[in-house]
């Protein structure tokens, strides 16, 4: 028989360790994800110390920034199954820094990848497909497990490239089937979005200014921006370090004296300065 568990309760301003935090980025290519990702990495890195790990999965695409930002650069060639994802995430758990993983599309679509398994277990047998399928989307799973401890442990950082969805299935009013735009939405599975803190569309000429009032379902749907960020993004804004300085220390603030958590100094007039007095009047 199992035993049963004990739960205590406890007053959650006791907890001293870090909230879990991750931002998700996503949008076409050429829309700025990676060098938002950078800024971003940059601000979190002024509160977290530690290096910039950036995990390129893009053919080695992020070589141009090489000589932009310091950091320790990871080359993640094919193949992109979901456990060497999650080999990548827990092979970070407890560093000190920041993981950009740029992208995380690869996991779903690339060489390896979630489709890929797929094919290669079920070897051309579509009675094999429901198998085939439950065991990509086992491996799949331990990789959602793994990052949701990872984000614990260390501020991370996912891009994934996006591509203008449809819903096939989708009735008009008159209960005819009919095709509805869902809008911009990330290229992989669903739920791994969902395990972000927060996550943001770059549209297509935005070059790093996400969309805060997204008017497509999926768009909607994909997009999440919690209310202690609202205030750190504004219209207009691009992603610049003083918003990855500004998430950071809100996720960093239980572990930190309140003395310890307020910027040093009158802050200049920078996006994210909002937030900061916000943390320092707390």
């Amino acid at each position: 028989m199992r035993e049963r568990r004990q739960f205590q309760s406890v007053d959650p301003r006791t907890i001293t360790r870090p909230n879990p935090f991750a931002i998700g980025l996503y949008g076409y290519t050429g829309t700025g994800k990676t060098e938002s990702a950078f800024r971003l990495a940059v601000g979190i890195q002024r509160v977290y110390g530690g290096s910039i790990f950036y995990a390129d999965t893009d053919g080695g695409r992020g070589l141009h920034y090489r000589d932009r930002w310091a950091h320790e650069y990871i080359d993640f060639p094919a193949p992109h199954n979901a456990l060497d994802f999650a080999d990548l995430i827990s092979g970070h758990i407890g560093k000190r820094g920041v993981l950009i993983i740029d992208q995380m599309t690869e996991e779903h679509e690339g060489e390896g990848g979630l489709i890929d398994t797929h094919e290669e277990r079920k070897a051309g047998n579509e009675k094999k497909t429901a198998s085939a399928w439950a065991f990509a989307k086992a491996q799949h799973k331990i990789l959602a497990r793994t990052l949701r401890a990872g984000v614990a442990s260390i501020p991370i950082i996912i891009c994934w490239r996006a591509q203008d969805k449809l819903d096939w299935n989708h009735k008009n009013e008159r209960g005819q089937t009919e095709p509805k735009a869902l809008g911009e939405m990330p290229i992989g599975s669903m739920d791994l979005p969902f395990e972000m803190t927060a996550t943001y569309l770059l549209p297509i000429g935005s070059r790093g200014e996400p969309c805060l009032s997204p008017k497509e379902v999926g768009e909607k749907m994909m997009t999440k921006i919690p209310g202690q960020f609202l205030d750190i993004i504004r219209p207009g804004d691009k992603f610049t370090e003083a918003h990855g300085e500004a998430m950071a220390r809100w996720a960093m603030a239980p572990a930190m004296p309140r003395a310890a958590a307020a910027p040093a100094g009158p802050p200049a007039e920078t996006p994210g300065t909002r937030i900061l007095a916000r943390l320092a009047a707390a």
